[in-house]
């Protein structure tokens, strides 16, 4: 299951989102840039769990918890 984890602040990295998400160590994390139509740019994270039931704990866990002032979008991607 890929996890979309999107409103990240600029400067967290992927071994931060794996702590606050209590990954195990080597769970696939990646931090994306995207800029949009206005020239804005949108932070977001993939993680990729091996069941269904670890990431919809996930989602639960870090769904509208907040880092460094952002509320966390967390869902099924």
């Amino acid at each position: 299951m890929i996890i979309f984890i999107g409103n990240l602040p600029p400067e967290v990295g992927a071994n931060e989102l794996a702590d606050l998400g209590q990954l195990t160590t080597g769970t696939p994390v990646r931090i994306y840039k995207k800029r949009d139509g206005t020239g804005g740019l949108h932070r977001y994270g993939l993680v990729h769990l091996g069941s269904e039931k670890d990431g919809r704990s996930l989602i639960r866990r870090l769904h509208g918890t907040g880092i460094r002032g952002n509320s966390l979008q967390v869902r099924e991607f």
